[in-house]
Order: C-alpha cells, then sequence, then structure tokens
C-alpha cells in the first residue's frame, strides 16, 4: 500500500513539475518573442537572421527550463543510449509516417475550409503554409533548419527531455501526452494535427528503441523529404526541370497509398503498439 501511495506521490511531483515547467516555458517564450523581434526588426530580411531567431524562441526555453526542471528524472548517461532498433524499419516508419501525416493534413484542411465557411477567417491555417524560399541558397538553409536543426530539437524536447520521465505514468500515456504537446507546439490547426500523429509514431519509435536516435532520423528523413519535394514542385512551375506537376502528383499520390498499406501491415505486425 505505501508502495502505491509513494508512486502516485512522484507521478503527482512529476505531473505537477512538467505543468509549471510548460508554463514557464510559454511565459518566457513570449518575452524573448516580444524582446528578439523588437530588437531584430530586420530579421526579415536576412534569412539566416529570421530562422536563428525563430529557433531561439522556439527551442531555447523548452531545452533550458523542460530540461533543468525534469533533468532529475532523466540521468545524463541515459542520454543518448544506444537504440535496440532494427535498421530494416526505416524506410517502412518513414513511408507510413508520410502517408498519415498526409492523412491529418487534409483533415485539418478540410477543418480550416469549414471554419472559414461559417466564420469568415481561415485563422486556424498555418500562416507559413504559402511562403516559400525564393532561390536556392534560401532553399538550403531552410533545408538546414527545418531538415536538421528542427527535428534535432524537438526530438530531444519531446521524445527524450518529455518522454523518458513521463513514462514512470506508462508507455502510452506518455506517447499521447507528448504528442499532443508536440501538436500544441506548432501553434495552429493545420499542423497540430499532423504534428499529433508525427509525434504518436515518433514516441512509438522512441519507446520501442529505449532511444531518441531512431526518431531524430526519422524526423530529419520525414522534414527533409517534405522540403525536397516541395524544391522539386517549384522547379517544374518554372519549368527548369523536364517534368510536369501532373507525374510529380501521381508519384506522391502511389507513395502515400503504398505508405498507408505499410502503416496498415506494420500495425499488424505490431510494430506501431506499446
Amino acid at each position: 500500500m505505501n508502495h502505491e501511495s509513494n508512486s502516485e506521490n512522484t507521478n503527482g511531483k512529476l505531473l505537477a513539475v512538467t505543468a509549471l515547467s510548460l508554463i514557464g516555458v510559454y511565459i518566457t517564450r513570449f518575452f524573448l518573442a516580444v524582446l528578439l523581434y523588437s530588437s531584430f526588426k530586420g530579421a526579415g530580411e536576412n534569412y539566416i537572421l529570421m530562422w536563428a531567431v525563430n529557433d531561439i524562441i522556439a527551442y531555447v526555453p523548452w531545452l533550458v527550463i523542460l530540461g533543468a526542471a525534469l533533468s532529475r528524472y532523466v540521468p545524463s548517461a541515459d542520454f543518448f543510449p544506444a537504440p535496440r532498433f532494427k535498421r530494416g524499419l526505416v524506410f517502412p516508419i518513414f513511408i507510413s509516417m508520410y502517408a498519415l501525416i498526409t492523412a491529418a493534413l487534409l483533415i485539418s484542411h478540410a477543418i480550416a475550409d469549414l471554419f472559414t465557411e461559417m466564420f469568415g477567417t481561415d485563422g486556424l491555417r498555418n500562416v507559413f503554409e504559402n511562403i516559400a524560399p525564393e532561390s536556392l541558397s534560401q532553399w538550403l538553409i531552410f533545408l538546414f533548419f527545418a531538415g536538421i536543426v528542427a527535428p534535432l530539437a524537438e526530438e530531444i524536447i519531446f521524445r527524450h527531455i518529455l518522454l523518458k520521465p513521463l513514462r514512470k505514468l506508462g508507455d502510452r500515456p506518455a506517447i499521447i501526452i507528448t504528442a499532443v504537446l508536440f501538436g500544441v507546439f506548432h501553434g495552429n490547426l493545420t499542423q497540430f494535427l499532423y504534428a499529433a500523429v508525427a509525434g504518436v509514431i515518433l514516441g512509438i519509435t522512441a519507446v520501442k528503441a529505449n532511444s531518441v536516435k531512431p526518431a531524430i532520423l526519422l524526423h530529419m528523413l520525414n522534414n527533409s523529404f517534405d522540403i525536397g519535394k516541395s524544391y522539386l514542385f517549384e522547379l517544374t512551375r518554372q519549368g527548369l526541370i523536364p517534368v510536369s506537376e501532373p507525374t510529380l502528383n501521381i508519384s506522391v499520390l502511389l507513395l502515400f497509398l503504398a505508405g498507408i498499406i505499410t502503416a496498415i501491415v506494420l500495425t499488424i505486425k505490431g510494430e506501431f503498439t506499446v
């Protein structure tokens, strides 16, 4: 009985520390945004500076505050343990995650369209959705920050600093909580849905591997592929490559269908369950 009571007290303290830390994160992010955006008013004219300022605001409070508050629950020696992960699952999980994220994106767009029709505003959408880099150098900077920096920071935050301590509550609650917080982190409905879906898959992967490494790899692959796909479509629209847009759309559709089938197979085989 005492053991159960102590366990409940520990879990209660863990949740309280997590909740208070998250409040501190969002308060700090607000003040950082005010400070940095007012100090670097010309950041939008400098593509690297714009991304750097954005990443400081987005990730530093999470890493510093959550890392400090929850460090006692995650021993430093366990930061990057050797993963128990089947390398042959990388591509199947990647295309499954891509397909499920795409499905979530289509659903979120349908909800946003309905919201716009009802209330006359598209406030549920991702405001950065239609903002694309304008040159190859900007695409490379975009790839670095969104394809490498973001996945690394986000996986350390959500699948290491947060997920590992919350596993004391049980693997499933930990995966769901961190996935929802990952969705909320993105700040709009469009990104919330697909980020939450991705968060579940990445969380399951991290739990099964007992390491954040495979989740980082999958996240980098997903973001880099999406950026590369967008760049390919941009080159097609400009007529710079001899491939038609319908051909690319068919290729993307086939990959989507292959991903859905693979996700079903992986679920049946128990790879998407904990």
